[in-house]
């Protein structure tokens, strides 16, 4: 009597239906896994980075306690630089680029808050408006002599040029040296030791101002490529004029001065927006109205 030939004896184990069909949803499953896994990666990326951001607010408002606002300020140039060397040591160590261009893109923040408390603690030592503004004490910086000032403010200079060369090199790497150099140029405005409305209007606007044509000169360069990393990057030329804006606003008494220039850029976003975008939709139709608007609080 033979033995009855079944299935498991025709197929192999590679063609067996079932076996097939059981590999194909392990790897389903699998994929599925991996999928959550790097979804779980980036919110925590995502999530650091406003920590890290959370904490630069922070110190701005009141720094850390211990020690004097020179030695406060060291720390957060310090943490600066680690932000530089953890980008620098995922970029080339690891390999995970991802991780990398986050390091470097809080570290082109940082440099941004730190020539804010520079342009503080320079204005601590120097006023050409007429004297100091009666701060709080939550956003009061206070150079403790001219003496350890002076060396730390050259030095603090020239190390964060250094690290924004580095960091705008991994966004844009074929304008790095332009881009970097109109960075710093931007920031540089923080530094002017007045706060005038009308001095402080004078500057954002022209910060404002030049940084349009810088980027819209950059962008048409054959050289550059435009993708988020190099959008981020021309969006950085910008944060030095809006946080002139802002600390003006927050800071001293608004003015008709200063009402004029929130208007005015206000008036000037909506109808840049409004021509970019559909004027028939409802979002459009948005635009139009608060572009009127912000045209007769202009007037």
């Amino acid at each position: 009597m033979s033995t009855p030939i079944t299935v498991d004896d025709v197929f192999t184990q590679d063609d067996h239906p079932k076996y097939t069909k059981s590999v194909d949803s392990h790897q389903a499953s699998l994929l599925s896994k991996l999928k959550n896994i790097i979804s779980i990666s980036e919110i925590l990326r995502v999530f650091g980075a406003f920590a890290v951001i959370a904490s630069m607010s922070l110190f701005l408002l009141n720094g850390w306690t211990e020690g004097n606002d020179i030695q406060r300020y060291l720390k957060l140039l310090m943490q600066t630089g680690l932000l530089t060397v953890a980008g620098f040591v995922m970029s080339y160590a690891l390999k995970e680029n991802k991780g990398a261009r986050l390091f470097f893109a809080l570290a082109l923040i940082s440099v941004v808050a730190n020539f804010t408390i520079l342009g503080a603690l320079t204005y601590s030592m120097v006023q050409l408006d007429g004297g100091l503004i009666d701060y709080p004490s939550m956003v009061t910086w206070v150079a403790v002599s001219a003496g350890s000032f002076w060396p730390v403010f050259v030095g603090a200079v020239v190390v964060l040029m250094l690290l924004a060369r580095f960091s705008f090199s991994i966004f844009a790497r074929t304008i790095a040296g332009p881009l970097s150099a109109h960075f710093l140029a931007m920031n540089a405005l923080l530094l002017i030791p007045v706060r005038r409305s009308v001095l402080v209007s004078v500057i954002a606007i022209a910060a404002l101002w030049v940084s349009a044509v810088v980027v819209k000169k950059l962008a048409a360069s054959e050289k550059i490529v435009i993708t988020n990393e190099s959008k981020f990057a021309f969006g950085l030329l910008f944060a030095p004029a809006l946080l002139i804006i802002a600390r003006a606003i927050s800071l001293y008494h608004v003015d008709e001065v200063i009402m004029v220039l929130l208007s005015g850029l206000a008036y000037v976003f909506f109808r840049y927006v409004k021509a970019k975008s559909n004027q028939s939709s409802l979002p459009g139709l948005l635009f139009i109205i608060m572009q009127y608007v912000a045209g007769m609080v202009l007037a």
